[in-house]
């Protein structure tokens, strides 16, 4: 909404959040399609109109044909490189095009792939019927996990993996495991190519300069999504084991409270509560 803070932006900005979150919550009551898109065009206008706004207070004079010369030239060759490793996947595994598009567009939504992608891969592969939401957070995101590396190059590369496998078997898995790793490898290469060329030519614009001071928030938030949908994971685990939910609940949040009381108050070092969670995920199963 602009530079500074007043009553009538403070009002505005909060009705306009409550109305995107309750338009597109599970509450049926307040649940509607037609207002969540109204106000996701309504952001997408008002986001527009700031970062033209912001660019005009910058005073950038940018040479446009070198620019996208550039940028094409780069795009180039990442695409070159996706298609060589997506070319076996196309190949042997039906409806493989349609992983690698929202494998490339998951990379591009998770803002630098860390914890956060988590979120992103849920909405668009486990709520899509890609993988099954048992084999992510009881499967594959405690192997991601436990690897060193990039979380978005190992989700996408092991959610290929059980797709492929459901599909046709190892070799598919294994097909549509590199064309995982080539588009998130690609697009993380791509949008870091881009962001580094905006940042050195657009380095007086205002929007460049408070971008930092916004990706924690969104981040923090994409974060507070995986902590719920690994607590719904576990609820429903526990249902299916014919455990109260009170008791699945009660667990999760003792155990929860524990790791954070070593990590902020004992202050130990992130190898305590990993090995606490451990300790206790073990007692759960032989239990």
């Amino acid at each position: 909404l602009g530079s500074g803070i007043s009553r009538a932006k403070a009002t505005a900005a909060g009705l306009l959040t409550a109305g995107f979150l309750l338009s597109g919550s599970h509450l049926s009551a307040v649940a509607s399609s037609a207002v969540h898109d109204a106000t996701i065009l309504v952001m997408a206008w008002l986001g527009l109109r700031g970062l033209v706004k912001s660019f005009r207070m910058g005073g950038e004079f940018v040479d446009g044909v070198k620019f996208l010369r550039d940028t094409l030239r780069e795009a180039s060759v990442w695409l070159a490189f996706t298609l060589t490793l997506c070319l076996p996947a196309i190949a042997m595994v039906q409806g493989s095009p349609t992983y690698i598009g929202e494998g490339f567009l998951s990379s591009l939504l998770s803002f630098g792939g860390g914890d956060a992608y988590l979120t992103i891969a849920d909405g668009l592969f486990v709520q899509g019927g890609t993988v099954a939401g048992a084999d992510f957070y009881g499967q594959l995101v405690p192997v991601a996990n436990a690897l060193p590396g990039s979380i978005l190059c190992k989700v996408l590369t092991g959610i290929g993996y059980l797709a492929g496998f459901r599909a046709g078997g190892m070799s598919a898995g294994l097909a549509l495991s590199l064309a995982g790793f080539a588009v998130s490898v690609a697009a993380s290469g791509f949008i870091f190519g881009i962001i580094a060329r905006l940042l050195r030519t657009f380095h007086d614009v205002p929007v460049f300069r408070q971008i930092s001071l916004w990706v924690r928030p969104i981040i923090s938030g994409l974060l507070l999504n995986v902590a719920l949908s690994m607590l719904r994971t576990n609820l429903e685990t526990g249902a299916g084991l014919f455990l109260p939910e009170e008791i699945v609940l009660g667990a999760s949040i003792a155990l929860a409270a524990l790791c954070l009381y070593l990590l902020c108050a004992r202050r130990k070092a992130m190898t305590a509560p990993m090995l606490v969670a451990a300790a206790a995920g073990l007692g759960l199963i032989l239990i």
